[in-house]
């Protein structure tokens, strides 16, 4: 049994288990704790801006660092407004101040145990020279030695607070695929609501996790395997004072072992019971990264991704995939190759998602009302099937790069439009139908001894369409293989010809129907020869 391990990146400033603070501001409180065995509470007499409560620690680097401080209040009422600070985190580097609104009246959720946080690479409300003096200096965040809060208040009332930290990061990694042994987002929170490490980045109410810093699942050290599995869970990303490329999604592994991560679950082929991820605010997407090549496998099945910044993913493996996902209102996804699957995308503000290559794996997919659905950043002939466009307001494609794109598609109800292509590459962009021409039943063999040919031809001026080994297994006749070819024109007459040792050649003239050709050859012995 290997179960799961929660980690972090946060440093403690004060867990409120002594009364410790600067000055002695507080007292110590052994029935109100959020974490260990004690808080600190203080009642204010009187309303207005009142004293800072500070905690001086050793010089400290917080440069791009989050707050994280648990406070509860009397009542609501008792605070200002936030655009008032009401709440308010506050750190010194002995010359310099800065404030951050953090809450208020208007905002907070409750007035019970509530984790706040700031960090400090946005800037502050309030910031100057030391103690009180609002100018246009701000601290050294990278030597930072007191760290605290202060309250703006509308009347008296009593204020605790405890376990306050700084950092960034909580991760899960290790557990196994025994049922009950998988890391999951539970048991971070299990941690989380524990009364030892309340560190407040991953909260949980009415079952949905609210996470307000960077996740990570799994582990870079070497020997330390992963099996991460949830499903059907929502995941909001808070509307809290972080910077706007802030919030993120890690998946990591390490090269020695195995890393398998995997948001809902594959069903029959498809992506069911994936995770709701959101985030709160449009201003602060968050980015899901799964570019790491240590990852063993990963799976995103039936995923909700609404106003994520980007999705990456990496080159094309069997067990690394996007199934049946929606992508919401979001930014470029980077699939790199991988696939990318019967997926929606929805509402994106600028581009939806990038073909890397011809050699893409994206397949059975909408795009729906974004203003620009499909980016190709390279000019070649590039296939697409069951791909569609609807609504898509300006643009279906762009064609960012100068030179030839070629768009052959297949099985597409709704087809880009070529009126809907946008040429920011100074290139150009032919749009087709496209058709799979096969022919089945065919053994192969090295020429020329086992000599084995399928051609086809139009049968106008023998022009040749194609002219191959059968290479590939048949799926309708298990012991024989077929020939195919993609090509863009149907309603014309065609020879197909096939021919295999022992036996007389086939031939056959057809028109090529509207969804493509599939002829099976018919096989009679050749009486006249001899092996």
């Amino acid at each position: 049994m290997v179960l799961p391990v929660v980690f972090h990146d946060l440093t403690d400033v004060s867990l409120c288990e002594l009364d410790d603070w600067d000055g002695g501001i507080g007292a110590l409180d052994t029935e109100s704790q959020i974490q260990g065995l004690n808080c600190l509470t203080i009642t204010y007499t009187g309303a207005g801006l009142r004293a800072v409560n500070m905690k001086s620690i050793s010089s400290a680097v917080l440069t791009n660092k989050n707050i994280y401080g648990w406070i509860t209040v009397a009542r609501l009422a008792m605070l200002e407004t936030a655009a008032n600070g009401g709440l308010r985190f506050r750190v010194e580097d002995g010359t310099y101040f800065a404030e951050w609104y953090v809450s208020g009246s208007d905002t907070s959720p409750t007035a019970g145990w509530t984790c706040y946080t700031c960090n400090t690479a946005v800037h502050p409300n309030r910031h100057g020279t030391a103690p009180e003096t609002d100018d246009t200096n701000e601290p050294n965040y990278g030597a930072i030695t007191k760290v605290g809060f202060r309250v703006n208040l509308a009347i008296k009332g009593i204020v605790k607070w405890d376990a306050f930290r700084y950092g960034t990061t909580i991760g899960i990694k290790r557990g196994t695929s025994t049922p009950g042994e998988e890391a999951t987002l539970e048991r971070i929170w299990t941690v989380e609501n524990g009364g030892d490490y309340k560190y407040g980045v991953l909260n949980k109410f009415e079952g949905v996790f609210f996470l307000q810093g960077k996740l990570l699942i799994g582990s870079t050290t070497d020997g330390e395997d992963t099996y991460f599995l949830d499903k059907s869970c929502v995941i909001v990303f808070k509307d809290a004072i972080v910077p706007t490329n802030f919030y993120s999604i890690t998946f990591q592994g390490n090269a020695t072992t195995n890393t398998k991560i995997y948001f809902g679950e594959k069903v029959g082929g498809s992506g069911t019971s994936g995770l709701v991820i959101n985030a709160a605010s449009s201003g602060k997407p968050f980015t899901l990264t799964a570019s790491d090549i240590n990852i063993t496998e990963y799976g995103l099945y039936g995923c909700t991704f609404y106003q994520a910044s980007t999705v990456t993913l990496q080159a094309y493996s069997t067990v690394k995939e996007f199934l049946d996902c929606s992508v919401i209102k979001s930014a470029e996804m980077l699939p790199d190759t991988g696939i990318v699957k019967n997926c929606t995308f929805s509402g994106a503000l600028g581009r939806a998602l990038r073909m890397s290559s011809i050699s893409h794996n994206i397949s059975d997919t909408k795009f729906v009302n974004c203003q620009t659905a499909l980016h190709i950043p390279f000019s070649d002939i590039v296939s697409i099937n069951n791909m569609n466009f609807y609504g898509n307001n300006p643009y279906d494609v762009e064609h960012s790069v100068i030179g030839t794109l070629t768009i052959n598609y297949t099985n597409c109800a709704s087809p880009p439009s070529g009126a809907k292509v946008n040429e920011t590459g100074g290139g150009s962009t032919t749009i087709q139908s496209s058709v799979t021409l096969i022919i089945r039943k065919v053994k192969t063999g090295t020429e020329p001894t086992n000599y084995v040919r399928c051609s086809i031809h139009k049968a106008s001026d023998m022009t040749e369409i194609m002219n191959k080994d059968a290479d590939v297994a048949d799926d309708q006749n298990s012991t024989y293989y077929k020939a195919s070819q993609s090509y863009t024109t149907t309603g014309i007459s065609v020879i197909i010809r096939a021919r295999e040792k022992g036996y007389l050649p086939f031939e056959q003239t057809i028109v090529i129907p509207a969804g493509g050709l599939d002829v099976t050859a018919v096989w009679i012995v050749d009486p006249n020869y001899q092996a």
